[in-house]
Order: structure tokens, then sequence, then C-alpha cells
């Protein structure tokens, strides 16, 4: 009978043992899987605060692009004589400044210089 207690004891100590191994494992294992996920946290917030940065930038270039295109179509305008040029209208750089000539709007072609250089160049 004392042998069956000793190998009941000694079955009991050596699960235990296995349980406390494996409890220390899953400790572990559960420590370095919030260690990642805080590391992904932190890494996704820092995306995310250089994302809007850059959208923000992005839309206030859009705004000023958007405020160029409107004073360009209003110029455009004055040179033809037309109420409103819209999007289906293309005026050539070449008519632009002929036209320009014609009307001796100096002012409009020096104002206009940089943005035909600019698009020369592309």
């Amino acid at each position: 009978m004392s042998d069956d207690n000793n190998t009941e004891d000694d079955r009991r100590e050596r699960r235990l043992e296995r349980d406390r191994i494996n409890a220390r494992e899953r400790r572990k294992r559960r420590k370095l899987l919030v260690q990642d996920l805080e590391t992904n946290v932190s890494r996704l917030s820092m995306e995310n605060v250089n994302l809007k940065t850059q959208n923000n930038m992005l839309y206030q270039e859009l705004c000023q692009l958007n405020q160029e295109v409107s004073k360009l179509r209003q110029i455009c305008s004055m040179i033809y004589g037309v109420s409103q040029i819209d999007n289906g209208v293309t005026v050539s750089l070449t008519d632009l400044f002929s036209n320009l000539r014609k009307n001796n709007s100096r002012y409009l072609i020096f104002c206009l210089r940089p943005l035909r250089e600019m698009l020369v160049e592309k």
C-alpha cells in the first residue's frame, strides 16, 4: 500500500511540475505576444500620424492648386473675352501668348511667363 501511495504521490508531483512548467511557458508566450502587440500599436500609431500629416500637406497643396487654376481661368477669360473657361476648353500656350501680344497685355505676359516656362519644361 505504501508503494501505491508513493507512486501516486510521484505521479502527482510529476503532473504538478509539468503543470507549473506549462504555466510558466504560457506566461512567457503571452508576455511575448503582448510585447509584439504593443510594438505593432506603436508602429501603426506613428504611421497613422505620418499619413495624417502627409494627407494634410496634400490637401493644402490641392487647395493652393485649385486657387491657381481659378486665377488662370480668370486670366484666360479676360484674354479671350469669355465669361468662363470650363474644363472642356483647351487653350494652347501659343494661342494664349499671341492673344496677349495682340492685346498688348505686357503685365499678363510677365505674370504668365513662369507658367509658360514651367509647362515647356514638362
